[in-house]
């Protein structure tokens, strides 16, 4: 990180790793992200109230991490921001509980897990998701390093942040897919970033917890390149974990976990996790990667 910087010191609700939160989803992978495995420091570009930030975190004691940013961000929206990559001010100690009472998830009990990292802002989140469907891995990790080395502002260190709504609803769908190789995304991407920019499309009110899981999911399916497996996929991001996103890696592993190899039915794949309630798709999630 270069130019000058300041540092704020945040705790999380327990038990917390940050190793483990950053390990914990591929969205480690995507850029802006990095990670440092010599410091065990979490790095990302974002815009902060329009501004280009480099922002830093690292543990610094028991359930308390320090993040650095560069001084051109206000200092406010540096918290919120960790905050919801973290989770930090998430209570998960239900869901570890239940856990704790299964011997095939007692692991996840005993190393706390149950958080899963997220981007700086829902939108990005909403965007990698899109560039997850029908994809491979490599090429959703191809189509969001395009998107943020052709789009992104660039923050202080040279580092490009993740684009913007507006910047990418002025670019339109055939810029994306020319420039970023999004494919049929293109178009989709254009209109929802239009919505999003527009306010036609409030992702504030997706995140807010008062508002009805089924309502949010209504508004998520009504976007266009956005299905089953991507409104339970962004509606975990948003801490609505009461979903399994029904995909073919989903079914897959509850056939191989759960039927014996045998091919379920969507209706009978997706009561695998019903006796989980609101944790279904942490239940899902841990019991998949945290083996």
């Amino acid at each position: 990180m270069s130019g000058p910087a300041n540092s704020v010191e945040l705790r999380a609700v327990p038990p917390f790793n940050l190793a483990q939160v950053v390990r914990s989803h591929g969205w480690i992978a995507l850029p802006p992200f990095r990670w440092d495995e010599p410091s065990k420091t979490l790095i990302t570009a974002c815009e902060l109230e329009g501004r280009p930030v480099m922002v830093s975190v690292r543990e610094t004691k028991p359930n308390t991490v320090a993040a650095t940013w560069t001084s051109l961000a206000v200092e406010s929206s540096v918290p919120e921001v960790v905050n919801r990559m973290l989770g930090l001010s998430e209570d998960l100690s239900a869901f570890q509980q239940k856990c704790g009472r299964r011997k095939r998830f007692r692991h996840i009990a005993e190393r706390g897990l149950g958080r899963l990292l997220r981007s700086p802002t829902l939108w990005e989140d909403a965007v990698k998701v899109l560039c997850t469907t029908n994809i491979s891995w490599a090429g959703t990790r191809g189509m969001v390093q395009r998107l943020v080395d052709e789009f992104g502002a660039e923050a202080p260190g040279g580092v490009r942040c993740f684009p913007s709504p507006a910047v990418i609803a002025d670019a339109g769908g055939q810029a994306l897919a020319e420039r970023a190789k999004l494919g049929y995304r293109a178009p989709h991407l254009a209109e929802f970033a239009s919505a999003v920019s527009d306010k036609r499309v409030d992702l504030p009110k997706w995140e807010d917890q008062r508002v009805d899981s089924n309502e949010v999911r209504r508004e998520i399916l009504a976007v266009k390149g956005f299905g089953e497996y991507a409104a339970a996929t962004i509606m975990a991001l948003t801490g609505r974990y009461d979903r399994v996103p029904i995909d073919t890696a989903y079914m897959d592993f509850v056939t191989r976990r759960y039927f014996g190899g045998s091919r379920p039915s969507r209706k009978a794949a997706e009561a695998a996790y019903e006796s989980w309630g609101e944790w279904k798709h942490l239940a899902y999630w841990f019991e998949r990667f945290a083996d």
